[in-house]
């Protein structure tokens, strides 16, 4: 097996986990494409004086109810994220146009968002982290299929109990299955899928073998933000 001498464990299988290897040692690799897109984030830093104060940009993004990417230099200069008052969720998102569309119709205009556009960025993974660290829960969406199964089933393994799935069950499913058709070898994705939680909506997939879109849930994700507390 090949080992990372750096921090003494198997060497990165991909560009993000050796991205994330440097991070974690001061050194950005693509510091400014790298990037998530959230809203809602309240983040602190350090002043000429070493005091942590408020980052006034993302107050301000926030107080003006707009949305705004964070590339990984930008996170590079966050100390640490507000503890939850308010809320103690925050909902992630795979689909932009989902993303845009719940935070525009959903009454909480100050609930916590994040968008990953598809596979998570390592941004996105640090801005997680932040999250996590101050106490969150993360209740993530996204489509399900192959591709967006897979993204579930890594996030559960790197956050664990400290997130949740909205809409990865077959009630959902059976409800929003499109007539989209999954071919053979993206159906063998399925097969590595290592959350118990779904081992049952990825052979359902794999019996129907047809889609459903994160799109076709938002109301259940508005709704969710509605009773969140």
């Amino acid at each position: 097996m090949l080992i990372c001498y750096i921090e003494e464990t198997r060497y990165p299988k991909s560009i993000e986990e050796l991205a994330e290897i440097y991070y974690k040692h001061n050194l950005l690799i693509d510091d400014v494409s790298n990037m998530i897109l959230c809203k809602n984030a309240i983040g602190f830093i350090k002043n000429e004086k070493n005091e942590y104060i408020e980052h006034q940009g993302l107050k301000e993004f926030a107080k003006n109810n707009e949305p705004i990417y964070l590339n990984l230099y930008n996170l590079s200069n966050i100390a640490y994220l507000a503890k939850p008052t308010k809320y103690k969720e925050i909902i992630v998102m795979e689909n932009p146009t989902v993303f845009m569309e719940v935070a525009e119709r959903c009454n909480k205009k100050d609930f916590p968002l994040v968008c990953t556009y598809g596979q998570v960025k390592l941004s996105g993974l640090i801005l997680l982290d932040m999250y996590v660290k101050q106490g969150y829960k993360i209740c993530y969406s996204g489509d399900i299929d192959p591709e967006g199964i897979q993204i579930a089933d890594k996030l559960k393994s790197r956050y664990k109990e400290n997130l949740k799935f909205i809409g990865f069950d077959l009630e959902t499913y059976n409800k929003n299955m499109s007539n989209v058709k999954i071919s053979e070898s993206r159906l063998k994705e399925l097969d590595n899928i290592q959350s118990s939680e779904l081992k049952e909506i990825s052979l359902k997939i794999q019996n129907t073998k047809k889609t459903s879109y994160e799109e076709e849930n938002i109301g259940n994700i508005v709704s969710y933000i509605t009773k969140a507390k």
